[in-house]
């Protein structure tokens, strides 16, 4: 068998072709993630009525089934709930009227970037 030059070549092109097709690949995958994270929000609730584990095992059993909602996080000790929801499919609005119909109401948390307005705002939930 002979070596050829053109054989050599053809090779190097089909490896570089297959390395930029596998680095689009890659793009292209972190490109649709990006999009899919865009698609979702998070709200945080204060859910004044929730005061035991029962509560909480009730605020997990049926406002992970509202649709849209893709996660939820419950801390009883805070009585604060963080819904992550596809904007398409629901709302903050439409959420908290899911925890109306399980009897506890809630008020919308603002997310805040400055602690000094953690306690004002905590305050002002609370009354």
């Amino acid at each position: 068998m002979k070596f050829s030059i053109f054989n050599f070549q053809f090779s190097i092109k089909v490896h570089i072709l297959v390395v930029l097709v596998g680095i689009l690949a890659v793009f292209s995958s972190v490109s649709v993630c990006a999009q899919e994270e865009s698609k979702t929000a998070i709200v945080y609730f204060y859910v004044d009525g929730m005061n035991c584990e029962n509560c909480q095992a009730r605020v997990e059993k049926n406002i992970v089934f509202e649709k849209g909602v893709t996660d939820l996080k419950c801390e009883l000790s805070s009585k604060m709930v963080m819904v992550s929801y596809k904007k398409d499919k629901t709302n903050p609005e439409k959420l908290a009227k899911a925890f109306k119909k399980i009897k506890l109401p809630v008020k919308e948390v603002p997310v805040i970037e400055d602690e000094k307005k953690v306690d004002a705002v905590s305050d002002s939930i609370k009354s």
